[in-house]
């Protein structure tokens, strides 16, 4: 529209025209009123902020923004409290399309103050994430570190995550050990939607911090991400993290679960800490791919003795048949302290297949005394009936005896009984000593019971002096 038609006359008519017509021809009317004087057209704009089309509202606030000044801020202010949220957000759009320089400079007197009403600076802040300035950043920021509210905290974080800058990012991080989880979970997303690069620094510093809020939600951004950058990375925490650091590294490499992150995972089984070797052995056996148990397979031939055993031990935790198998031929052929660590792993299975391996090799003359701490380990039952078979060899007879004492004093003195009555005339001695060393009155009771029975003059001698022993309490 020219300038020599824009006359208090045809402005009156188009206004009533705008006041009558339905959204389509508002939206024309606003097209011809841009070309008068904002203060002709300021009252007719204000009142269309309050108009029931959205399209209608939202021109609108575009015009009251781009053509307005500063008088324009009180009043857009005020109907930020308004009951009504159309005309709320007419408002904060209306902001929003002001000049950055007229609006923060007001928004930065009302920050001012660490207190103020919840729901202004709630729509403030829907202002200011829609500027690009480093201003509007930092009362963003503001707004969060003097906010108490946990809604707005969790939208401001929300706000940051759109924004990238260092002093932004820095802000979310510290937000993800917040006490409240909707903050700490609007954190995380915000940060886990931003480009790896400009976290992926922060995330591997956070690895280490010792709130667990905070390095829990880095461990799962960095799992969502699960890329190349994530794994390599995940490898220099693994070789120079102190504790800590490589617990949540092998926490991230489990989540992503790729050939690439549980191979990776494997460097841990020789880790100096025994809750990092711990956690790699959980991570891998509870792999489902089937190369990473090859790995594994590979890993028991190293000379590495502490990788060796890690994956002798993840192998037992695996517990399938294929692994039963590896460990029996790893028993049938390797050293001792591999066939004692086998028999360790062996014991925890709960599977007839993993005991009958250790009935066969427990008695192997090698093993030596630590055949024994294996067998305590067993189910009770078992644990007595091969204790027993310990007694007759001299150098083990005293740790056999001690292990029977820990176990239950009823079923180990009948156990003992029953190989009196059927034993070797070897085994019926050294039975009757072991009671003997038990020393209780229990103990005496069984060992009276022999008494009279036809017995061989070195069994009936044994039993006299273990009830001696008893009587007297000769250590």
């Amino acid at each position: 529209m020219a300038n020599s038609e824009c006359t208090p006359e045809n402005l009156e008519a188009l206004i009533e025209t705008f006041r009558t017509g339905n959204h389509t021809v508002k939206q024309k009317v606003f097209k011809a009123l841009e070309a008068y004087p904002f203060e002709d057209i300021r009252e007719v704009l204000f009142e269309s902020l309050e108009d029931q089309h959205h399209r209608v509202r939202s021109t609108a606030g575009k015009l009251l923004g781009e053509k307005g000044d500063e008088t324009v801020i009180s009043p857009l202010l005020h109907l930020l409290f308004d009951d009504s949220w159309i005309i709320r957000s007419s408002a904060q759009d209306a902001l929003s399309h002001l000049p950055e320089d007229l609006a923060i400079p007001t928004f930065k007197g009302i920050l001012a103050s660490p207190d103020g009403d919840v729901n202004l600076r709630k729509n403030i802040a829907g202002v200011l994430s829609k500027y690009s300035s480093k201003d509007a950043t930092e009362l963003l920021i503001q707004l969060f570190v003097n906010s108490r509210e946990e809604r707005l905290r969790a939208t401001l974080a929300d706000y940051l995550g759109k924004r990238h800058d260092e002093e932004a990012i820095k802000t979310l991080f510290d937000a993800l050990g917040d006490e409240s989880w909707n903050v700490r979970n609007a954190a995380s997303k915000a940060l886990s939607s931003m480009d790896l690069q400009a976290i992926l620094d922060r995330s591997l510093k956070a690895l280490y911090d010792p709130n667990r809020f905070i390095h829990m939600a880095v461990v799962e951004m960095l799992i969502r991400c699960g890329s190349d950058d994530v794994i390599d990375a995940m490898a220099e925490v693994l070789s120079s993290g102190n504790t800590l650091a490589r617990y949540n590294a092998l926490n991230i490499l489990s989540g992503i679960q790729t050939e690439e992150s549980l191979s990776m995972a494997l460097s841990a089984l020789n880790d100096s800490h025994a809750s990092v070797r711990n956690r790699a052995m959980e991570v891998l056996s509870d792999s489902k791919i089937e190369s990473i148990f090859d790995l594994l397979i590979r890993c028991t031939k190293s000379k590495n003795w502490n990788l060796k055993r890690g994956a002798i031990m993840t192998i037992g935790m695996i517990g399938s048949e294929r692994a039963l198998d590896t460990l029996e031929d790893l028993l049938a052929e390797d050293t001792t302290a591999v066939k004692i660590t086998i028999l360790e792993v062996l014991a925890k299975i709960d599977n007839r297949r993993a005991m009958r391996l250790i009935t066969k090799n427990i008695s192997l003359p090698e093993l030596g005394e630590s055949a024994i701490n294996i067998i305590r380990s067993l189910d009770p039952d078992i644990a007595i009936k091969h204790l027993i078979s310990f007694l007759t060899d001299g150098q083990s007879f005293p740790v056999a005896v001690k292990a029977l004492n820990e176990l239950d004093e009823d079923k180990v003195l009948r156990a003992l009984s029953s190989r009196i009555s059927s034993g070797t005339p070897q085994q019926q001695v050294k039975c009757v000593e072991a009671m003997g060393l038990i020393g209780s009155n229990k103990a005496e009771t069984f060992l009276k019971k022999f008494e009279g029975s036809g017995m061989s003059g070195s069994l009936k001698s044994a039993i006299n002096t273990a009830l001696r022993r008893i009587q007297k309490k000769i250590p």
